[in-house]
Formats: C-alpha cells, sequence, structure tokens
C-alpha cells in the first residue's frame, strides 16, 4: 500500500479529489486542506469519514495571508507528509506557496516522488492568462522569490509548474496547448461511479435543508456572482424573462446563485411564481447533481459545464451566451466537443417555447 496526499483549497478541488481517492482503494489517502473555509470545513467533518478510515489522514491549515502564517503552514504540511510517507501529491493549484515548497523538499528526499494536477476546471482547458503577465511573470515571481525561496516558480497556467509531473483531467485531449506538454492522462471515472463518492455526496447534501421535490424539478438555473451582473446588459430582466417563458410552459424551476449571494433570491426570481424554488446558495452545485434525475441544466459559463458532464454525462446542458459576451474560443471549443448546446436568452426562450 503507498500513501497519497491530497491538497485541498476548494469544494471542486475537494470533489475531484474524493473521486479520485474512491479508484485507488488499495492506497492509503491523506487529506490537507489549505486556503480552505473553516465553517465550511467543520461542517464536513460528519462526512469525511467516507473518504477516510481516522482523524489522523487529515490536516486542516488556518487560512492566513500573512507570510509568516504561510511559511509555518508549508512546514507543518511538510512535517505531515515526511511523518505519513507520502509517495504521491495531488494538487488543484499548483501555485500556492504551500505546495511547491512542499514538492521542493520532497523531490530531493524522494526522488520517485510524483506530483499530479487534478483538474481545476476551466483553467484546465483555455489557460490562466494573467499568469503570463508582465506583473505575474516578473514582478510577483521576483518578490516571492526574495520572500520565499528560488525554489519559487510562476507557472504559465495553473498545472505547469516544474512540480508537476503529469496532470489527470476530465477532458485530457482537450487541455489547454501549455497543459499539454505535461503528460495528461484521463481522470478515473469509476471512482465517482463509486459507492465511497455516492456516500460521501449523500452525506454533504444532508447537511443542508434543501427543498422537498428536487426529483420533479424540469430546469436548474444558474446565476452568476452578482459582481458580473453588470457585464451583461439588462441582466435581470433577461433571467427573468427566461424564468418566465419556463413557468408559463408548465416547467419547475429549481435556481441555485452563486455561493457569494449569501442566500439572497437577488434577481426576485421566486415571486416571479410558486414554480420557481430558490436554492441555497452555499449549497455546493455538485451534490445537487446526484438528486436532478430529470433535469435540464442551463448554466453561465464556468467549471460548472465541466462537472455536470463529469458526474452525469446524460444530462441535457445548455449554456448561456449573453449579448456583447466575449467566450473564450477554446472555452466554445470544449463546449461543443462535450456536446453543450449555447444559445442567447431569445434563443432559449424559444426553444422552450418548441420543446
Amino acid at each position: 500500500m503507498t500513501n497519497d496526499l491530497y491538497i485541498i483549497s476548494s469544494v471542486f478541488h475537494l470533489l475531484i479529489a474524493a473521486g479520485v481517492l474512491a479508484s485507488r482503494p488499495n492506497n492509503k489517502a491523506f487529506l490537507v486542506f489549505t486556503r480552505f473555509n473553516r465553517q465550511r470545513y467543520q461542517l464536513l467533518q460528519p462526512c469525511l469519514v467516507s473518504l477516510v478510515a481516522s482523524k489522523e489522514q487529515v490536516l486542516y491549515l488556518e487560512d492566513v495571508s500573512a507570510v509568516k502564517q504561510r511559511k509555518k503552514n508549508a512546514n507543518v504540511m511538510l512535517d505531515f507528509a515526511r511523518h505519513h510517507q507520502i509517495s504521491q501529491v495531488f494538487v488543484g493549484n499548483d501555485r500556492h506557496v504551500e505546495f511547491q515548497y512542499l514538492a521542493y523538499r520532497l523531490q530531493k528526499e524522494i526522488p520517485a516522488l510524483k506530483s499530479v494536477y487534478l483538474d481545476e476546471g476551466l483553467y484546465s482547458y483555455i489557460g490562466r492568462k494573467a499568469s503570463n503577465s508582465f506583473a505575474e511573470r516578473v514582478i510577483d515571481q521576483g518578490l516571492k522569490r526574495l520572500v520565499y525561496g528560488a525554489w519559487w516558480q510562476t507557472p504559465k497556467t495553473i498545472g505547469a509548474s516544474r512540480y508537476i509531473d503529469e496532470a489527470w483531467l476530465a477532458y485530457p485531449k482537450q487541455a489547454c496547448s501549455i497543459l499539454q506538454s505535461k503528460p495528461c492522462y484521463q481522470l478515473p471515472s469509476e471512482g465517482f461511479d463509486s459507492l465511497v463518492f455516492k456516500e460521501f455526496i449523500a452525506c454533504w447534501g444532508q447537511l443542508f435543508n434543501l427543498p422537498e421535490g428536487l426529483g420533479k424539478v424540469n430546469f436548474i438555473l444558474t446565476i452568476t456572482d452578482e459582481k458580473n451582473f453588470i457585464k451583461f446588459p439588462n441582466y435581470q430582466q433577461s433571467m427573468a424573462d427566461l424564468v418566465m417563458t419556463l413557468v408559463t410552459q408548465g416547467k419547475r424551476v429549481a435556481v441555485k446563485y452563486h455561493p457569494n449571494a449569501n442566500q439572497q433570491d437577488l434577481l426576485g426570481l421566486s415571486k416571479l411564481s410558486d414554480q420557481v424554488i430558490i436554492l441555497p446558495s452555499e449549497l455546493p452545485f455538485e451534490i445537487l447533481l446526484p438528486l436532478l434525475s430529470e433535469s435540464i441544466l442551463i448554466a453561465e459559463f464556468s467549471s460548472t459545464l465541466i462537472t455536470s458532464r463529469l458526474l452525469r454525462p446524460k444530462m441535457p446542458v445548455w449554456s448561456i451566451v449573453h449579448a456583447s459576451q466575449n467566450v473564450p474560443e477554446e472555452l466554445s471549443h470544449l463546449c461543443s466537443v462535450l456536446e453543450i448546446m449555447s444559445f442567447s436568452i431569445e434563443e432559449l426562450k424559444q426553444k422552450i417555447k418548441e420543446a
């Protein structure tokens, strides 16, 4: 048995890590939560037992941005990995100091150590353009090397640092050009179909006060972060018109706001009809998918599209293209390959009427 370390700093990282570790039953999994919301971590405690056998296999590091604390966290993580004789590291963001320091030190001590980048979402397919800016490539990298050490490297995109040996992606053939310079492999789909993964997701869902009748929902509509509303002309009215078109056709609609909505119905969509239900905004979208057996997903361009295809490959998915929205060519191509249909609001309304 070999020991695997999963570094988790977001809900999406946890989801992917859970699927991967479930596919590796002969390996012992260790979880490190870093830069992860403490309240969410504490809420998840009853569910983590689905993934690991003992609390000794889990480490939580406080999310503090101070340089001194980041250095401390990096050393605590290194000691944890050494103590448990880790031979393989899985990470969703190699831009974090904690991971790079760990990999830098362990690679010297364990020549056979393998570090794997786990699919982080859209950046895996369209790249992270900000990583190639002068500010990050020169200024930020110079400052971090001065503060942390010469081992620091600003990768050209997430997953592309020299500390990553290979990438495991939902859609390896569609990886952005920078990631294609590394060996890219398919995420083990069997893990996401396993009992371990399903029990973990079910437990997670039970932590929330979910509305009744989710199994009867016809459409689930995801709403972008409030800060993006201003980017799209008449956003509130457009989404209200879309919802009214659905309910006029006798459809039951579940609306999932971005977590930053803080439980608010920011667009007032529930006032339009009793056929509209508002889901808890802090509820991770991923745990909804198994509960929506007959639904069609209408989503903004985000990692939601990738997640839905990974967890519910047969679910119909329609993506919204707003007026004046500039969709990256790589993302449009990915949606085409994944058979995700893209529509303007007016096209969606017409399609719903014709359905």
